[in-house]
């Protein structure tokens, strides 16, 4: 039997989700490191393993270079850059925070595309989807906690991730209607490879002006096993969500955010007995009642549409 867009979409979602905790998981596990190696091994990853696939997939083409070539070239520059860097920051939110917390914090990214999609993409935002974003916001004020603990710069790390994450996600909307995941992967891998080997040529002056160390010491022996553990889960994760929103309609993947919190509370607590702080709870609360509101909005949205 084979399985309708929509509920192939959501499967992809949730590997998609999975992943990234597992991915997670192994950079809590490695916390000599930092988060441009982490990024660094999962671009050799995609690029050991993705460009044989797309070779495969059409070694029949009269030019070798056409499977690679962008129809959105311009679009494709902003995203590769934006992207790499949010990932960056991806990875030392998890390095610095709590599982609960970072996932949290992360899910901000669903209240923030909409209004990007407004602003780049020209899409409407109504009384009811707005309020339901607001209702979001106020979930993730929570999760910061200004007021009492103040923001220090590992929240601001986060904050940025959470921008660039939803800037490059109504990019890659518009970027994946003529181009393929693997191809949008590729090209970010690779800007995160020339990155990362600019930095590590440079971490001399770079240490010495910032006093921040972005390049330990990475042997082969720690690269080889990072490449293992964490850039199967890592690939995934990106081209597990890339394949759900090309196939799937963002609203209906929403109610499947849930499955953050779920994995955060669960690995979390297992694998490094960390127990969320209670103004998390609250937020976790506040996003799960946003996304549900968000998600009934779009569902009624499309129903009224459909019986026009």
């Amino acid at each position: 039997m084979k399985l309708s867009q929509v509920n192939q979409g959501i499967l992809w979602f949730l590997s998609s989700r999975l992943s990234f905790a597992v991915a997670g998981i192994v950079i809590k596990l490695f916390p000599q490191n930092s988060a441009l190696q982490f990024n660094f091994v999962r671009a050799c990853f995609i690029v050991i393993f993705v460009v044989p696939i797309i070779y495969l997939f059409n070694r029949h083409e009269l030019d070798w270079r056409a499977p690679f070539r962008s129809k959105n070239p311009s679009l494709m520059i902003i995203r590769v850059v934006l992207g790499s860097i949010g990932l960056i920051c991806f990875y030392y939110t998890f390095q610095t925070m709590t599982f609960a917390k970072a996932f949290t914090i992360a899910a901000a990214t669903t209240f923030f595309t909409p209004l990007f999609a407004k602003i780049f993409l020209g899409e409407k935002i109504g009384i009811h989807r707005m309020a339901a974003i607001s209702v979001g916001y106020v979930g993730v004020w929570y999760a910061l906690d200004p007021i009492y603990s103040g923001i220090d710069i590992y929240e601001i790390i986060a904050l940025v991730n959470v921008i660039l994450t939803a800037t490059v996600s109504t990019i890659s909307k518009k970027i994946l209607i003529k181009d393929s995941p693997f191809v949008l992967m590729f090209y970010t891998a690779m800007f995160s490879i020339f990155l990362a080997l600019g930095t590590w040529s440079t971490q001399g002056p770079i240490t010495a002006m910032t006093g921040f160390d972005a390049w330990p010491s990475l042997t082969i022996y720690s690269f080889v096993l990072l490449l293992i553990t964490m850039g199967p889960f890592a690939f995934m994760g990106k081209y597990g969500y890339l394949r759900a929103f090309k196939k799937t309609d963002l609203s209906l993947l929403m109610p499947y955010e849930y499955t953050n919190f779920v994995f955060a509370a669960l690995f979390g607590y297992f694998i490094f007995n960390e127990i969320p702080e209670a103004n998390t709870w609250v937020a976790m609360g506040l996003i799960i009642l946003a996304t549900t509101l968000l998600t009934l909005y779009e569902t009624r949205g499309k129903a009224r549409g459909l019986r026009r």
